[in-house]
């Protein structure tokens, strides 16, 4: 409903949908593979906006595994594993590239969602998180020292994009130090 052009996109480019089941109602899950570009699996939605945003996160890394097809973005390292503020295992680096990339929408969704309804303090939560996340994991990924020249021209666009994203107050400051509290909890148990 708010997404305009990246729903185009979606409905243009997105060749199927398969469901996951995950065993627990309030765990969502979501995949896309290198080898089967345009898929999308997904456990089935308890909340529609959060199924809308894991449908634009799993896009975008087919998105990018497209990109890569054209310009390297990434070296690849001798097995490195980098800290990633979306997952609690360590990540290689083009894993650090694909959650930068994926986390500029994901990001952006949370804040058109958030435009939509001031209030709503889960809403607001997302979307701090979401841009907590997306500074900490481009700021890894800059550290590796693996990105091509091309990668560190997205890199620059993704910091571009937080840095706007940053600038723009949370609707409510407190909820702020709430995401970064819940960052710091993920940080001290990966």
């Amino acid at each position: 409903r708010n997404e305009g052009s990246r729903a185009e996109a979606l409905a243009y480019g997105l060749r199927a949908i398969t469901p996951l089941l995950s065993g627990r109602h309030d765990l969502a899950a979501s995949t896309t593979t290198r080898s089967a570009s345009w898929a999308i699996a997904l456990t089935p939605p308890n909340r529609a906006d959060r199924y809308a945003c894991g449908l634009i996160h799993e896009f975008e890394h087919s998105t990018l595994n497209e990109l890569q097809e054209l310009v390297p973005l990434i070296r690849h390292g001798q097995g490195e594993r980098f800290y990633s503020p979306w997952r609690n295992d360590p990540r290689p680096g083009v894993g650090l590239l694909h959650g930068v990339h994926a986390w500029i929408s994901v990001t952006e969704f949370w804040r058109r969602e958030l435009a939509r309804d001031p209030r709503d303090r889960a809403l607001a939560f997302d979307w701090a998180r979401s841009r907590a996340q997306l500074r900490i994991g481009a700021a890894s990924l800059a550290a590796t020292g693996l990105l091509t020249e091309a990668g560190a021209g997205l890199l620059v666009a993704a910091e571009s994009g937080v840095d706007d994203f940053l600038a723009q107050a949370t609707p409510e400051a407190k909820l702020k130090p709430v995401s970064y509290t819940h960052l710091r909890a993920h940080e001290t148990d990966s």
